[in-house]
């Protein structure tokens, strides 16, 4: 086609390649998705809940489809920083419980409990294999 392309009356329906906002609102491109812990499943699964019941009014309408548009790497960075907050609050909590107990007893229950609930929320929070969760409560 000597680099010309398409030429006819049909030219201009994919949209033109020099004004990048100029295409038909109804054509999208697929991405594969990244793939995701059991938390952020849940987490972009349920959203679209708490959208509905208020917090969609937050967001504004977009340009193109007129509506308004929830994207699945929103929910995923949300819950990513959810994870990484809870990841670094979970020893400091430990540390800052066992420091107020007196009995001996009671702070093994406190660290056995602590250990439970770390490998409960790295089966839950991450893609963590059944060998890393052995490593990491063993630790």
């Amino acid at each position: 086609m000597d680099g010309g392309g398409l030429g006819g009356d049909d030219r201009e329906i994919w949209g033109l390649p020099d004004d990048s906002e100029m295409y038909a609102p109804d054509l999208i491109g697929v991405c594969p998705r990244e793939p995701a812990d059991p938390f952020s499943r849940w987490v972009s699964e349920n959203a679209i809940y708490l959208f509905r019941c208020g917090l969609g009014r937050l967001k504004k309408p977009d340009k193109h489809h007129g509506r308004r548009v929830y994207y699945d790497t929103t929910v995923l960075r949300v819950t990513s920083w959810i994870t990484s907050i809870l990841a670094s609050l979970l020893p400091i909590a430990s540390i800052l419980i066992l420091l107020h107990l007196d009995s001996l007893k009671m702070k093994l229950w406190v660290i056995g409990a602590f250990n439970v609930l770390l490998s409960v929320c790295l089966k839950t929070l991450t893609e963590a294999k059944r060998a890393e969760l052995f490593a990491v409560t063993a630790a």
